[in-house]
């Protein structure tokens, strides 16, 4: 597990550019939030974070988890870094017992997304924390999708 002041940069620059460099991201202390990161060196080239929350669409799921705070470093994009973060959060939430993950995905990430076997449910909508339109998806995490590779958790 990677604490959260390791991968809050690079999820500010990404995802809150417009706020301070010491912001506190939602979710970060959430008791059981397990923090991801991609590493290349010492260097965090992707992250993000999962943690025990029920999923809007479907309250009365038991064991659901949320994923958040999703980034890469835009000069390492469409090298397989995303999918390996995404990879290692769907084998965490299978390790724990998870039933559902699920995410708040922005519009241009919906494709990456379901190459990564998750399914749009709802409609549409504004969040709130940053004003871009999101749609709920979700999946079941038995098994990975993607590649694999190296990431901390």
């Amino acid at each position: 597990m990677v604490d959260a002041a390791a991968t809050r940069p690079l999820r500010l620059a990404v995802l809150r550019p417009t706020w301070p460099a010491d912001a506190r991201m939602p979710g970060d202390d959430r008791p059981g939030a397990v923090h991801l990161a991609a590493l290349d060196g010492d260097e965090v080239v992707g992250a993000g974070l999962v943690l025990a929350a029920p999923y809007p669409e479907r309250p009365a799921v038991e064991a659901a988890w949320q994923l958040r705070g999703m980034a890469t470093a835009p000069s390492r994009r469409s090298q397989g870094i995303g999918g390996l973060v995404l990879d290692a959060a769907v084998a965490l939430v299978a390790d724990r017992g998870g039933r559902l993950l699920w995410c708040g995905a922005r519009l241009p990430a919906v494709a990456f997304y379901e190459r990564h076997g998750f399914t749009t449910e709802g409609d549409e909508y504004v969040q709130p924390e940053t004003g871009l339109p999101h749609v709920h998806m979700w999946r079941g995490p038995a098994t990975t999708v993607g590649g694999s590779g190296k990431v901390s958790g």
